[in-house]
């Protein structure tokens, strides 16, 4: 349609943010192409009609062309009808994803022992909290948790292929049952869903995909370090009445955060100078403190509740040959673990500690 007159002022879909959504201008719903056909025969404005209009290949063409005229048969305004009835919908729609959108923020985990620590973009959602809603809302719940974690994934452009359907939707819901902790599915627009103890957790698979094998040393001599989403910290050669504190300090980090073996207090003289951070491999096993035998470090990580989806790049501090020495929130290896002995010596202790990034 052309025209000399300056152009109206559009606004985007009020569904959507301003930014970096695309300028949508909704088409005409709310009058009809007679009158629209009027306007223009009035004001000596020319149009294209789009050929396929006239195609009954299309639905939209049969129902255009056979639905309404003979819904018309029975009752002349029934595209009135339609249209006010499509007015209330959509009211009604806003409203349910408004109270969907803030009964998703009371669902979100803020720091819940290891539910706060999950990647930038991701999200976790209590599933309790989920269970608590009629199933509708709780669909919308869904959708919209999707909806965030898009609008915030790092990096911020996914591949969009595919679209969320209700059978997706579905899928996420069965993350809810008693037995799903641990298991995952993958969404079309590059997410994913893990059903994490009692929560429900959305994250990009962009970043996922980039989680490499990493391998980064720590010593006295670079005391420091960054690895598997948390920074390290080691000293050493400390004096061994220092056990009883370092003891204490764990015990109030676990009552404040509610989380275990942050800090850890080790042997020094049991130690190689320098240590290797490092993730998992698989099937590997340790003697650790609590233990009467070895474990394999995957049941610790269950026991622990390391969530599913970061256990494969979860760090360990081992030896240089790949001896399992403490992980964040997990125990100590007996063998390196400080004892009683320890304080015999007068600087026999090394302490390691850790903090999420």
């Amino acid at each position: 349609m052309a025209s000399l007159s300056p152009p109206l002022p559009v606004s985007p879909s009020p569904r959507l943010p301003l930014s970096p959504s695309p300028l949508l201008i909704r088409p005409l719903l709310c009058i009809t192409r007679e009158e629209v056909d009027a306007y223009c025969r009035k004001r000596g404005l020319e149009f294209r009609t789009d050929a396929t209009n006239l195609s009954l290949h299309y639905t939209r063409n049969r129902i255009r062309n056979d639905v309404l005229p003979a819904l018309k048969a029975i009752n002349p305004r029934v595209a009135e009808s339609i249209s006010r009835a499509a007015e209330n919908i959509a009211g009604d729609q806003d409203a349910l994803d408004s109270l969907a959108s803030s009964l998703l923020r009371n669902a979100r985990f803020l720091s819940d022992g290891w539910q706060g620590d999950v990647e930038a973009g991701a999200a976790s959602y209590s599933v309790p909290v989920l269970l608590e809603q009629a199933a509708g809302m709780r669909r919308r719940m869904i959708i919209e948790a999707i909806r965030v974690t898009r609008a915030g994934a790092i990096p911020k452009k996914l591949d969009d292929a595919g679209e969320i359907t209700y059978a997706h939707v579905a899928a996420i819901e069965g993350l809810l049952a008693a037995n799903a902790s641990g298991k995952h599915i993958a969404l079309p627009c590059s997410l994913e869903v893990w059903r994490e103890f009692d929560a429900l957790v959305f994250r990009p698979v962009a970043r996922a995909l980039k989680e490499a094998p990493y391998q980064s040393p720590i010593s006295s001599a670079c005391p420091d370090a960054e690895a598997g989403g948390f920074a390290f910290t080691l000293q050493r050669n400390l004096p061994a009445e220092m056990l009883n504190s370092v003891i204490e300090e764990t015990w109030r980090e676990k009552q404040l955060a509610g989380r275990d073996w942050m800090t850890v207090a080790l042997d020094d003289r049991a130690l190689p100078e320098q240590l290797v951070i490092r993730p998992r491999l698989r099937g590997q096993r340790a003697h650790v403190l609590g233990q009467r035998k070895t474990i394999k470090l995957k049941n610790l990580m269950i026991d622990h509740r390391i969530p599913s989806s970061r256990r494969a790049t979860w760090p360990l501090v081992t030896t240089p040959d790949g001896v399992y020495i403490w992980s964040p929130g997990l125990p100590p290896a007996l063998e390196f673990a400080a004892h009683d002995e320890t304080q015999a010596v007068a600087t026999g202790l090394a302490i390691l500690r850790a903090s999420a990034i």
